[in-house]
């Protein structure tokens, strides 16, 4: 997935610029197509935070960002895909997605930016998993 991102997000150069995620729209079940693109928390950027669980998984789940081929976990999958809109782009902040997870210098510092990032966002939206009819 490294492949996808264009520059490194960490130290002074960064500052409080973070990823975030523009998910275009489309009908329910649809392929999810994506573009990142780098944003200034000082600059209050509109975006939607999104709390989900990992659980462990790993990335299995294709899709295209920027064009390219890449692999999200099921659970941000189904986040996505439900959270996505018909005829708008709405716009994400996702952790496994928004920090390149293979550069542990760029993930550390953006870790210690989260607070932030969640608190300036326009609202977070909590993900538990698919609906299981009960």
């Amino acid at each position: 997935m490294a492949t996808i991102y264009k520059r490194r997000l960490c130290g002074n150069a960064a500052g409080d610029t973070i990823r975030l995620v523009d998910i275009s729209p489309g009908p329910s079940g649809a392929p999810l197509e994506c573009r990142l693109r780098y944003a200034v928390l000082g600059d209050m950027p509109v975006y939607d935070a999104i709390s989900y669980c990992w659980g462990g998984q790993a990335p299995t789940v294709s899709i295209m960002c920027d064009g390219r081929p890449s692999k999200i976990t099921q659970n941000l999958h189904d986040a996505f895909s439900t959270f996505r809109i018909t005829d708008s782009t709405v716009t994400f902040w996702a952790d496994a997605l928004c920090i390149n997870q293979k550069d542990n210098k760029e993930k550390s510092y953006q870790v210690s930016l989260m607070w932030k990032i969640f608190s300036q966002a326009r609202q977070v939206r909590v993900w538990l998993g698919p609906d299981q009819g009960g």
